[in-house]
């Protein structure tokens, strides 16, 4: 038994090291869904300074391995920014990121809208969503998941500082 402790220690030892020397900036950053990893904006570190009673689900989620990935299938995610390997450039946030992700018009149920579901507004103003019966589980989590994911890469191009953009810097 207890070589098998101590193997699990040695395992967690090795996959919890640090992966990147200590370097100047904030504890954490964010890894994006293609892998590639970005400094936080303003509104982002403050987020991840605030205490939270530890069952708060408006927590922040951190990662605590590089390669983990959400329930959506996704790698986006904060991770503090040791846990990042040393081959990742981490690239800098648009320094209009916060404002750029205020415009956005958000639909909280969109995603359910993308899958189909019967959506009810009751008299009270609440809101029934009744899953798309002509579809099964997985069809309505997989065009749900697409949803999510496609948002996300909208709030990921909206960080991309134009130094590290990838077709140059934007116009206008």
């Amino acid at each position: 038994m207890l070589p098998v402790i101590l193997g699990a220690i040695a395992v967690a030892a090795w996959t919890l090291r640090p992966r990147r020397p200590p370097e100047p900036g904030f504890e954490f950053v964010h890894v994006n869904h293609d892998g590639s990893v970005r400094e936080l904006s303003p509104d982002e570190r403050t987020y991840l300074s605030t205490d939270f009673a530890p069952g708060d689900s408006a927590r922040p989620n951190v990662k605590t391995l590089y390669a983990s990935r959400d329930g959506w299938g996704s790698r986006s995610g904060f991770i503090r920014r040791r846990a990042v390997p040393s081959h990742v450039t981490i690239e800098p946030v648009h320094p209009e990121y916060d404002a750029r992700v205020k415009a956005l018009v958000v639909d909280p149920l969109a995603s359910h809208r993308a899958a189909g579901d019967m959506i009810a507004t009751q008299a009270d103003g609440s809101v029934v969503c009744t899953p798309n019966p002509s579809i099964s589980r997985m069809e309505r989590f997989r065009l749900m998941r697409r949803h999510v994911l496609a948002e996300a890469s909208v709030r990921e191009e909206l960080a991309r500082s134009e130094s590290s953009h990838p077709r140059g810097p934007a116009a206008g």
